[in-house]
């Protein structure tokens, strides 16, 4: 398995749901006193590429019923791809929302304190919507975070 830890082809070929399984962890937190969930799979293709090979709205479906499935409150990967050049992993993070209650509507302050973290040197911010959610995607110039470190960040955002 290690050989393959950062096999974009062979994550692809999972689909989303083997994605999920391969290293998936929920998290329970609190905003403004309302409970949600947040989901975040640690994946290692490109959002891209799932996009080219699922398409956007068979993703965003996919997305969608995980989230329902899980009742999870807003939906996020961790991206760690493997640039064969330098052999450093670049590292994205990618939130979704349904916007469909109070702590998932949190998602723009959310985004904002991603976005603002010295730790994470988010990129410039990429945004995307379907049907009634939205998503977002940072690049990280902090190529050390892990989602462990992104833990840190959103911990520390959904405590106040």
């Amino acid at each position: 398995m290690e050989a393959n830890k950062h096999d974009a082809k062979l994550a692809l070929s999972l689909g989303f749901q083997g994605n999920l399984r391969r290293d998936y962890k929920q998290y329970s937190l609190v905003k403004n006193g309302k409970a949600g969930t947040l989901g975040i799979p640690v994946i290692v293709c490109t959002l891209d590429d799932m996009i080219k090979d699922y398409g956007h709205d068979q993703l965003c479906e996919e997305i969608c019923q995980h989230m329902t499935d899980e009742k999870l409150s807003m939906f996020g990967i961790h991206f760690n791809i493997l640039n064969k050049e330098t052999n450093i992993v670049d590292r994205e993070i990618y939130v979704f929302s349904k916007l469909d209650g109070e702590f998932a509507n949190s998602y723009e302050d959310f985004l904002k304190a991603c976005s603002d973290s010295d730790l994470l040197k988010c990129g410039e911010r990429r945004d995307g919507t379907y049907k009634d959610c939205k998503y977002a995607k940072f690049p990280l110039g902090n190529n050390s975070v892990s989602r462990k470190k992104w833990e840190v960040v959103f911990r520390a955002f959904f405590a106040q």
